[in-house]
């Protein structure tokens, strides 16, 4: 039904050494290769996607170069959730596409003025570049965004290689009885049917277990997504 590649994408610390930093392909010990800098936190499994990933990993390098001589846990947990809102601020300010793509997306109405987000956002413009930064409320909405519509890459053993954010399939809506489902091939999101969906009939995914019962399903989006499920098979 449906391709996308992701405005922005992180490999999770755990595979950063074993998964293409780029197109998210298992590196299956090919010799890898690393930054232009050798960072020491991504690599690539060619230099098509090292040269690819450059306008991406940019603004990260310096952080991970630090991140990969610490031995502090928090620390690197702390950089591993800011990898991804530094990539999408860069693109939100590059490119006016992802920026349109970014305003459409759901979040808290009332991100721009939650102290937390608003501190992180404080942090995050830290590390970015003078030509690029971003008003902080403005920074906060897109944390809000990410952490709302964020996917997490996974093969097709359930590995999760990472998460990232995906505007156009953020738009399809969830049902506990979807007609449709995610995979990933490498980086790339797909969206297949499940069955013969007719004209007009509207497209949806799950975004929880569907194993998972009523309440447990319910509680998992109100937290994570911001909304009450009613679809027919939670209404019988």
């Amino acid at each position: 039904l449906m391709e996308a590649s992701p405005l922005a994408a992180v490999v999770n610390d755990k595979y950063s050494s074993a998964v293409c930093a780029h197109c998210f392909n298992l590196l299956n010990g090919k010799e890898s290769i690393a930054c232009e800098n050798e960072c020491g936190g991504v690599f690539y499994c060619s230099m098509r996607c090292r040269v690819l990933d450059s306008i991406h990993h940019e603004g990260e390098c310096p952080i991970l170069s630090l991140w990969s001589k610490s031995t502090d846990g928090n620390q690197k947990r702390g950089v591993r959730g800011l990898r991804l809102f530094l990539r999408l601020v860069y693109a939100f300010s590059r490119s006016k596409i992802s920026a349109c793509l970014l305003n459409l997306l759901e979040h808290d109405k009332k991100a721009s003025k939650d102290s937390n987000l608003l501190g992180m956002a404080r942090v995050i413009n830290r590390f970015v570049d003078v030509n690029f930064r971003l008003q902080d409320d403005l920074i906060a909405s897109m944390i809000s965004k990410a952490q709302r519509n964020m996917h997490g890459i996974v093969d097709l053993k359930g590995q999760n290689f990472g998460h990232g954010l995906y505007p156009l399939a953020s738009f399809i809506n969830h049902s506990c009885e979807p007609n449709a489902i995610i995979s990933f091939d490498g980086n790339k999101l797909v969206v297949r049917a499940l069955e013969d969906i007719e004209r007009e009939t509207e497209i949806t995914i799950a975004y929880v277990e569907l194993f998972a019962p009523l309440e447990v399903r319910r509680d998992a989006l109100l937290s994570h997504k911001g909304f009450l499920c009613r679809c027919s098979r939670c209404r019988r």
